[in-house]
């Protein structure tokens, strides 16, 4: 009985197989054209053109929908990038250090952190669901104490940025900047003004 069975699902496949085979089309090639312009064969050559019409279509939707499923996959944040902008996070004390060292150059932590946001902030502008997630990043680095004011601030305009990609965040940014400190507050004011010049 199992040997019957066997034989049974081994001859639908060689049926299915040869049906594909038989029913597959040649590619259109540069080979394949030189054949139809050396045939002296009216309907061979409508055939072959009927062919490479019905080719290119599929090709181009086939390309259009791996292009759009690559892009699809670019642009969602990974986990590996919300880690690194956590861990880039400028320490209050870190800056200050910095600061005092170099006064005249800017701060290589702010500067590294910014780094790190410049990616994430791509993808956010392009996709919601990115938005929202890189949102609540930003939100808990504009009102952490212990983070560099100018670096909540940058968390706070960012916020902002992405309201106006995304509508639905603007209630979120106004909410945002009337909960940060007094000194990220300034920041922005400068800022602010800076801008509108």
């Amino acid at each position: 009985m199992r040997n019957k069975i066997n034989t049974f699902i081994g001859l639908v496949i060689a049926v299915v197989l040869g049906f594909f085979l038989m029913n597959r089309e040649e590619p259109i090639t540069k080979s394949t054209e030189a054949k139809i312009n050396n045939s002296n064969s009216p309907s061979f050559e409508r055939k072959v053109a009927s062919t490479s019409e019905e080719v290119e279509p599929q090709m181009m939707t086939a390309r259009v929908y791996e292009q759009d499923k690559q892009e699809k996959n670019l642009s969602t944040i990974t986990k590996a990038e919300i880690k690194s902008i956590r861990d880039s996070l400028p320490n209050k004390q870190m800056v200050k250090k910095e600061l005092n060292d170099n006064p005249h150059t800017p701060s290589k932590t702010l500067m590294s952190f910014a780094k790190q946001l410049g990616p994430a902030m791509e993808k956010a502008f392009k996709n919601k669901t990115d938005a929202q997630t890189l949102t609540r990043e930003l939100k808990d680095c504009a009102v952490n104490n212990s983070i560099a004011d100018a670096a909540r601030a940058l968390c706070v305009q960012d916020v902002e940025k992405l309201s106006g990609y995304h509508p639905d965040l603007k209630t979120q940014a106004r909410e945002l900047r009337s909960e940060v400190s007094t000194g990220v507050l300034k920041i922005l004011e400068t800022s602010d003004a800076f801008i509108r010049k």
